[in-house]
């Protein structure tokens, strides 16, 4: 069910593993077009490869297959200064302020998301400029 971009590829290092839009069709259940439409609609972290393929972020799923809440408030915050590879690697990049653990992480673990949200913003206003 996970898609992975050769292991030189850059974001698979980063970002990776994915799960491709056939992947996510198998395990949800629902047709491509209501994968497409939760991509467009921010409800899903998607990225887009160069030949037009679709890839979402395996860290971003509760063991249900819903996405964590809080990381698409964070998703839609960042995603509007910044193009989707961007941001899913910050997403999923360790930070110092949040004991060397990603924003991600910290999310699923369940902890607070106002240190994370703080972080964000500031992110987002580096970026806009």
């Amino acid at each position: 069910m996970t898609s992975a971009l050769p292991t030189s590829h850059i974001y698979d290092q980063l970002v990776g593993p994915f799960y491709d839009t056939s992947g996510l069709t198998q395990w949800w259940g629902v047709s491509r077009q209501a994968v497409a439409k939760a991509a467009s609609t921010g409800a899903v972290i998607a990225c887009q490869l160069d030949g037009g393929e679709w890839v979402y972020p395996t860290w971003q799923f509760t063991d249900s297959g819903t996405v964590y809440p809080d990381l698409v408030t964070l998703w839609s915050m960042l995603h509007a200064a910044a193009d989707a590879w961007t941001c899913a690697t910050w997403l999923h990049s360790p930070l110092a302020d949040l004991d060397d653990r990603s924003a991600a992480q910290w999310v699923a673990e369940g902890r607070p998301i106002e240190p994370v949200l703080g972080l964000a913003r500031a992110e987002w206003r580096r970026w806009a400029t």
